[in-house]
C-alpha cells in the first residue's frame, strides 16, 4: 500500500532522481528494500534512478518473496489483498 501510494503520487515527477522527487531519506530507504529483493546482478537500485525504476525493482522481487512466510514487511504491503 505503502508503494502504491508513493507511486501515485510520483507519477507526474518525470524522470527525476528518486532523491529529487522525495528526499535522501525516502529514497535511501526504497534502495536498501530494492538491494534486499532484488534478484538482478546489476539491479536499478540507485537513487540517482526515477522512483518509478526502483520501486518497480522492489515489486519485482516481491513477486518472488510473496508466498515466502518471512517475506520483507514491505513485501507484505505491498501484496495486501492480492489472491495470486
Amino acid at each position: 500500500m505503502f508503494i502504491s501510494v508513493l507511486q501515485a503520487s510520483l507519477a507526474s515527477a518525470g524522470e527525476k532522481s528518486c532523491s529529487t522527487e522525495v528526499g535522501k531519506r525516502h529514497a535511501e530507504m526504497l534502495v536498501n528494500w530494492c538491494k534486499n529483493v532484488s534478484p538482478a546482478t546489476h539491479p536499478p537500485c540507485n537513487a540517482a534512478n526515477s522512483c518509478d525504476l526502483v520501486i518497480d525493482e522492489i515489486k519485482r522481487g516481491c513477486a518472488f518473496l510473496k508466498h515466502e512466510k518471512n517475506s520483507p514487511y514491505y513485501c507484505r504491503l505491498t501484496y495486501r489483498g492480492s489472491d495470486e
